[in-house]
């Protein structure tokens, strides 16, 4: 039987006896085709299968019989969380794929910052080091450069002395002069040497210490930037929460509202029919007590007459409460509403601002997550992390 392993981007065709295989052995096979760990499982710890009739339709295996001559098995693998929507258009455009990940990605931000706020101690301390290293080669070389100075002129003297036995025809003097001479002349040229060595030594000592300097001052910046990025994403959670909050807490209150509305609806509508039955009831007793054929009746009468007034009386007081509350649900509706307006408007600034933010850290952020991955180099752990942060 022939299948098809897919891992990630990744496939490879493998041939199997039978016409069945289990799901260990399944998973054995990727292990083995992909070199993946001895206990390496898929995301869920599921494998899936595309359907040998609807190739676009995949579900999980769970018989054996499900697999099939050429089946393409998928392991799936955890996937980065979907890009938001929150990045402005030149920051989107800017951004690498990683990039984009660690922009939507709650507390990468945070942690690129804390990142570089180490870079920046480190690079405090290298400074440190590297001025020091350049003062001590700095003070080697003057100190090389005056010996230098007293050789050359010692040299100087020699051949100076040898000259003038030469002219006084002293050849035994001058060949001892000579010979001073000459020495003199290369310990002068070995210290011109020494020196000019130092001093070459002492410039690049000096450019090192200049490169740390300027490197601790990046990394101080890009550390200042990035905490600024990472404050000001907190801070539009928080008002992106707040102003959800309150929208939720306006909804309610329209909520609210629209209950006393139609409470109030049906307490009017209950106080009108009382007020009715009570008018009704009034001149049923009147006509009665009016005729007088039965004393009874009319007494019957003129009791459930006010009987229904204060009926009336109370589904009118009912009638106006509901008003009433009414009235205050409508405030404080109102009230929600203007706060919800005013959270939205304060959301939409932080948002704002945390855009205008991003777009300025884009190369960093591009930077601190270039090559970001599973299989990042165990020296850098942090681009590692960060991988790992980004993924559902």
């Amino acid at each position: 039987m022939k299948l098809f392993l897919r891992h990630g981007e990744d496939t490879k065709r493998v041939k199997v006896e039978g016409d069945t295989i289990a799901k260990d052995a399944l998973m054995a096979l990727f292990r083995d085709k992909f070199s993946l760990a001895a206990d390496a499982k898929p995301h869920g710890n599921a494998l899936y299968l595309a359907d040998e009739d609807f190739r676009d339709v995949i579900f999980e295996m769970e018989d054996p019989d499900d697999v099939y001559n050429g089946a393409v098995i998928h392991w799936r693998l955890k996937q980065r969380k979907a890009v938001g929507s929150s990045l402005n258009p030149n920051t989107k455009r800017r951004a690498t794929a990683s990039g984009k990940a660690a922009f939507s990605t709650p507390g990468v931000m945070a942690a690129i910052a804390q990142k570089k706020a180490q870079d920046a101690e480190l690079a405090q301390v290298s400074l440190a080091k590297e001025q020091a290293e350049a003062d001590n080669s700095a003070a080697e070389a003057a100190k090389e450069q005056a010996e230098a100075d007293v050789a050359e002129a010692a040299a100087k003297e020699a051949e100076e002395k040898a000259a003038a036995a030469k002219a006084a025809g002293d050849s035994e003097a001058l060949a001892i002069a000579e010979a001073e001479a000459a020495a003199a002349r290369e310990k002068a040229d070995k210290e011109k040497a020494e020196a000019e060595a130092s001093a070459v030594k002492a410039q690049k000592e000096k450019e090192e210490a200049d490169a740390a300097a300027a490197k601790l001052e990046a990394d101080k910046a890009e550390a200042a930037k990035m905490a600024e990025v990472a404050a000001a994403e907190k801070k539009a959670e928080e008002d992106k929460a707040a102003a959800d909050a309150a929208k939720a807490a306006a909804d309610a209150a329209e909520a609210e509202k629209k209950a006393a509305e139609e409470a109030l609806a049906k307490e009017k509508a209950e106080a009108e029919k009382a007020q009715k039955d009570a008018e009704e009831a009034a001149q049923k007793a009147k006509e009665a007590e009016e005729s007088g054929e039965d004393p009874m009746a009319a007494m019957l009468l003129a009791k459930a007459a006010e009987a229904a007034a204060a009926k009336a009386a109370k589904e009118t007081a009912e009638a106006e409460a509901a008003a009433t509350k009414l009235a205050e649900e409508t405030k404080a509706s109102e009230a929600a509403s203007a706060k919800a307006a005013e959270g939205a408007a304060k959301a939409e600034s932080a948002a704002e601002d945390l855009q205008a933010k991003q777009e300025e850290v884009v190369d960093i952020v591009n930077t601190a997550t270039e090559g970001a991955g599973a299989e990042a180099d165990d020296a850098d752990k942090f681009k590692a992390f960060l991988f790992a942060a980004t993924m559902e």
